[in-house]
């Protein structure tokens, strides 16, 4: 069973990324698609992604084992903290979390810090690979 995550943040994922497939466009038309609640949401909306429900399995599990490492500290485990991007085979997904951007901080002295390698102040760039069988973390690479 793949960790828990707040059902709030499950919800948003849910609901912003959900879509429901329209009848195919007459010849000549673009395709239309249509968000699951048009009525709740506002006219200015644009579609992101569509994902499917094992993706989003996967991705409970690859923030679980995110929030669950003991050596990255509880600030580096904010979700608002990385882009999360999303990858697959015929057995495997694979869920990156990249940090965002650190900019350039000036040294006292003169010189500049620089982020190098996989950690910065944000959070830690990281790949896991889950199962498309049972949605275990099978295996995490950290990414320089």
């Amino acid at each position: 069973m793949p960790p828990r995550i707040s059902r709030q943040l499950f919800c948003t994922v849910v609901l912003t990324l959900s879509v429901i497939s329209c009848p195919p466009a007459a010849p000549g038309q673009p395709e239309r698609r249509r968000l699951v609640s048009p009525n709740s949401l506002p006219t200015d909306v644009t579609f992101i992604a569509e994902m499917k429900g094992g993706q989003l399995k996967a991705f409970a599990a690859a923030y679980g084992a995110l929030q669950a490492l003991p050596d990255l500290a509880a600030s580096k485990k904010r979700l608002e903290n990385y882009t999360v991007s999303f990858a697959e085979n015929k057995d495997n997904y694979y869920i990156t979390f990249d940090p965002r951007f650190q900019p350039l901080r000036k040294l006292p002295g003169g010189g500049f810090v620089i982020s190098v390698g996989a950690e910065n102040d944000f959070g830690r760039n990281v790949r896991f690979t889950v199962t498309k069988t049972d949605f275990k973390v099978i295996k995490r690479v950290t990414l320089i």
